[in-house]
């Protein structure tokens, strides 16, 4: 049976210790690409939980660019999946977990457009002990259309341990 078939409801996000894992006083977090304080040319993207889900809204800039033509710039799929993984991860660390990313499926469904306004949000789907599936979605505020969805397979760990290990 597929983590889809037997999932649960999504768990909410619990208070969190914010020494333990806020990537604003983390040390494993603070030069990471989209949310890191101490990364100079970092994204630093801000999450908050919104309904129980992970929730992030960015503006794509011309640096993020994969297509142009005459009327339209758009946004280099890389960085759709990076933020998939971004947001699910945060979904993990409202329940108070550090995870790995073990895979990442996305399903590109619109244009993510240069300059338009998005929200990403991420929820988690399903918990076997240690694996952790989790679902997301990025959605175009200003056309209202879905950009892409994902879903993420995660593995609770250690950082110290396995950043060090």
């Amino acid at each position: 049976m597929s983590p889809e078939e037997k999932a649960p409801a999504p768990e909410q996000p619990s208070r969190t210790d914010p020494k333990k894992i806020n990537p604003l006083r983390n040390p494993f977090y603070r030069k990471c690409f989209v949310c890191g304080p101490d990364n100079p040319v970092g994204l630093h993207l801000v999450n908050r939980y919104i309904d129980g889900k992970a929730h992030m809204e960015f503006t794509p800039t011309e640096n993020m660019a994969g297509l142009t033509t005459k009327n339209k710039t758009l946004m280099h799929g890389g960085f759709t999946g990076m933020l998939f993984d971004e947001v699910m991860m945060y979904a993990m660390i409202g329940l108070g977990i550090q995870a790995v990313t073990l895979n990442l499926n996305i399903d590109y469904v619109s244009p993510a457009r240069v300059g338009h306004h998005m929200t990403a949000e991420s929820w988690i789907t399903n918990r076997e002990r240690k694996k952790i599936w989790a679902a997301a979605e990025i959605r175009d505020d200003e056309t209202g259309n879905i950009v892409a969805k994902a879903t993420g397979l995660y593995y609770q760990v250690d950082m110290t341990s396995f950043i060090d290990g």
